[in-house]
């Protein structure tokens, strides 16, 4: 049922969307040690927004024409405000954080102009989060609903009491595409794969307490990547016509190995920063192979008519990757978001329609990352 919820409120929003004008502000909570245990409060056009160390949240405000809207911060007793002239369709990024001189904002980039997007949420009880976007430069459509999975409790809990815990992550997708080439016809293609990953974290979290405190964790992972794709075309002569057919196989298998381990100090029971050492490891393995089928249809007597099919032999080869170092200024929560990341239930949809020189492409996408203890 929420499958059919979900396609229903796609088609609902394609017939509504080029009537709904509005803008996207994301609002960006810069990284960094010098303030960040303090929250910043953001208020504009009678909203409210709270915001801590590296956390963005996104907002869709509709908008008739250009207005200049107040955006206003504040945090530890100062303030600071900004006027946004904010035209219809545009997406905008404001950035806050804490520089020498006390509290900042100011605007981080904008798209002007480009797209038209409708926030479809409507079933809160459900905690879906639904998005449409329609580009008014190629017609395209996309659409994007996502949900929080329930295992989300057991990755909190595992977050105050650290140990063992194992995630896995399933993607499936597929794609078709038509294109009319003036030499060789219409092309028509269509694919779709699997993308399997499990990843195993042992997690020592750190121990409250003053000073200098630190905590570590260890993560071992294996993913596989499976993707087919077909792809047919044919060209007429006067004399013959001729039907081409390939189907190519990709597989990959990757191995993830990865270490951190973080000196710091807590500024609440809830709110510890510091410096943390990533170290990561991830070799691959690839496999490529693939036939293609050739059909000669004869229109004369001359001409025999055929049928060729031909194996790629397959294709193997290891990456051996390398070790990556990463050093951090940044908060417990914020490291393991990036080592852990929250479990959700995700649908994609996405149609170019041929107009011009584009082919038509369509691509559907459903996922989802759940916690095992």
């Amino acid at each position: 049922m929420k499958k059919i919820a979900l396609l229903s409120t796609l088609i609902i929003c394609s017939l509504f969307a080029h009537s709904q004008n509005g803008i996207e502000i994301t609002f960006k909570r810069a990284s960094q040690l010098q303030g960040s245990a303090a929250k910043i409060n953001i208020s504009f056009l009678d909203q409210e927004i709270t915001l801590r160390n590296g956390e963005n949240e996104t907002r869709w405000i509709p908008l008739e024409s250009t207005t200049s809207i107040t955006v206003l911060a504040k945090s530890l007793g100062g303030k600071e405000t900004f006027t946004l002239d904010a035209t219809p369709n545009s997406q905008y990024t404001i950035e806050v954080g804490f520089a020498l001189v006390g509290l900042y904002i100011r605007l981080a980039d904008s798209i002007i102009g480009a797209t038209t997007e409708l926030d479809t949420t409507e079933n809160k009880g459900n905690e879906w989060n639904s998005k449409l976007k329609v580009n008014r430069n190629n017609g395209s459509l996309s659409f994007k609903a996502e949900t929080m999975h329930s295992s989300e409790s057991i990755r909190q809990e595992w977050l105050k009491k650290g140990g063992k815990i194992s995630y896995n992550s399933t993607m499936l997708n597929g794609t078709f595409f038509s294109l009319n080439q003036e030499d060789y016809g219409k092309i028509n293609g269509f694919g779709g794969g699997i993308s399997l990953f499990y990843n195993y974290i042992n997690l020592k979290i750190p121990e409250y307490k003053p000073g200098i405190t630190s905590w570590n964790s260890f993560n071992k992972g294996f993913g596989i990547d499976l993707l087919m794709y077909n792809t047919k075309f044919s060209m007429e002569e006067e004399l013959f016509s001729t039907e081409v057919s390939t189907l190519n196989i990709n597989m990959m298998l990757t191995f993830d190995l990865g270490w951190t381990v973080a000196f710091g100090k807590f500024k609440a029971e809830d709110h510890w920063i510091g410096v943390a050492l990533l170290a990561k490891y991830r070799p691959s393995i690839s496999l490529v192979q693939g036939t293609s089928t050739v059909n000669i249809i004869s229109n004369s007597e001359f001409i025999p008519s055929s049928e060729t099919t031909s194996k790629v032999d397959p294709s193997v080869s290891f990456n051996p990757g390398g070790f990556g170092f990463d050093l951090q200024l940044s908060n417990f929560y914020a490291t393991m978001n990036q080592l852990a990341p929250k479990p959700t239930v995700k649908f994609t949809f996405f149609v170019l329609p041929p107009i011009g020189d584009n082919p038509l492409f369509i691509s559907v996408g459903l996922g989802v990352l759940m916690y095992k203890n």
